[in-house]
């Protein structure tokens, strides 16, 4: 039996690529040409560019390409990613990925990598089910796509090119070093700006200052780990990034208006309804 949802766009392949696996020269282009269905791709390392209707966006590891049908495309390889293709349809999801910027970046890469195996393993599986099972992760690949896009979505359609890398290069240093005591200087000297000037660019860009961004990385990573994993908060305190376990409980319910216990066990009894 095959499954289908009617709402979601049918997944015509997914998987992964490593460019150096087909062309072992260290660069070259690949041939523009036209995208006939929707094109995601999830780089898993720092290198090449891709080019989207004369666009140039160099690939960080985060980065989600999202390209729509009628596009033209290239890219620059080196470049490693996890892709799924869609078909084009006139459906809600579609018209969502349409509104998607071309080039955002993810909130959580260990997410995005893990809910990617997880999708090509359902995908491959022979076993009667696993069809449905793939319906629902594809709809939770969709929800992360579409939370992440409308963070990043002002970053991308605001002009001025110099600005979006650098806001790109400091979202790539935050997401890869949330879990350290970073602060406002250190994310500005990894960009080389001074930390005024710095703070300007992206707060403009963002609609939110680098503070909150941080804060909000960590606060969705305690989330997903509160919900998905028995850690004690403790742990979950240290691996979201915050100093201690006093302050992660004061932060955590200043945001929500719950303590981390209590968001679990609210959780875990919506679970069970």
């Amino acid at each position: 039996m095959h499954f289908s949802h009617p709402t979601l766009p049918r997944i015509i392949n997914i998987g992964t690529f490593d460019s150096q696996n087909f062309f072992p020269a260290d660069t070259c282009d690949t041939e523009p040409r036209v995208v006939d269905r929707f094109e995601i791709e999830f780089y898993t390392a720092s290198s090449g560019l891709v080019r989207v209707d004369g666009l140039e966006y160099p690939i960080s590891r985060g980065g989600i390409l999202c390209s729509k049908p009628g596009q033209q495309r290239s890219s620059r390889l080196p470049f490693r990613c996890y892709y799924i293709y869609l078909q084009n349809d006139k459906g809600a999801f579609c018209q969502m990925l349409r509104k998607c910027p071309d080039m955002l970046a993810a909130s959580d890469i260990r997410a995005y990598i893990s809910l990617f195996d997880r999708m090509i393993h359902a995908f491959y599986s022979p076993f009667e089910g696993s069809d449905i099972l793939l319906c629902s992760q594809l709809a939770e690949l969709l929800y992360y796509i579409y939370v992440d896009a409308q963070r990043c979505k002002r970053q991308v359609r605001l002009p001025g090119r110099t600005d979006n890398r650098v806001v790109a290069s400091a979202i790539q240093f935050i997401h890869e070093n949330y879990k350290k005591p970073i602060e406002l200087k250190d994310i500005a000297q990894h960009v080389n700006l001074s930390p005024i000037y710095f703070h300007k660019i992206f707060s403009t860009l963002m609609d939110q200052s680098p503070r909150r961004y941080l804060l909000e990385t960590r606060m969705a990573t305690a989330k997903r780990l509160l919900l998905t994993t028995d850690l004690p908060l403790s742990a979950v305190a240290d691996e979201s990034g915050f100093s201690s376990q006093a302050y992660f409980n004061y932060t955590f319910k200043q945001q929500t208006g719950q303590t981390p216990g209590q968001y679990r066990r609210h959780l875990g009894r919506k679970d069970r309804i």
